[in-house]
Order: structure tokens, then sequence, then C-alpha cells
């Protein structure tokens, strides 16, 4: 079974907001939130588990998606969150 972390604002993951887009940044490492934990409002790194096949785990991104109406970034265990989101804000076109 495949984990990845997020930062948890109460019960729920907590979304970024990147040019207007609402995204959940998860990552296979949880280091990538701890020093920035407070930074981004978040109170906890949450576990987020996946099944054991890939449509198990296409499903549960989807839902991750749609708890929060927008969107997923799966981010690399090599970057720092600083970098992740300066990439995103960089690559992503504006939504109004």
């Amino acid at each position: 079974m495949r984990v990845l972390y997020t930062p948890y604002l109460g019960k729920k993951p907590l979304p970024f907001f990147i040019n207007g887009h609402r995204l959940i940044i998860l990552s296979p490492d949880q280091e990538m939130f701890v020093e920035r934990l407070t930074d981004v409002g978040a109170e906890r790194i949450g576990a987020v588990r996946f099944g054991n096949t890939q449509e198990d785990e296409r499903a549960a991104l989807d839902r991750l998606a749609q708890s929060v109406d927008g969107g997923v970034v799966v981010a690399s265990s090599e970057l720092d969150l600083a970098d992740v989101i300066a990439n995103l804000s960089r690559q992503l076109p504006w939504v109004h």
C-alpha cells in the first residue's frame, strides 16, 4: 500500500491556492512539509493511504481532489516545498 503525505487543517487536507488553482500537494516524504507547516497554515501532516492497484490509487486521488474541489499534485521527495510552489506558480496559467 502506497502512502503519501500532505498538510492538514482540522480533519481535511489543506489546499494551496496557486494562480487561482486550488491544489493538494502530496509527497512520499513528510519531511517536505515539516519546516513549513505553520507557514502554510496547517496544523499537522497527515498520511493518505492508497490501495494496491493503479485503479485504487487513481480513485483515491480523484476523491481527494473532489474533497477540496480542486486538483492534486504529487511532488518529488527530492524537492523543497518552496520549490514545488515556485515551479507551479511559473507553470500554471492564471485562472480567474
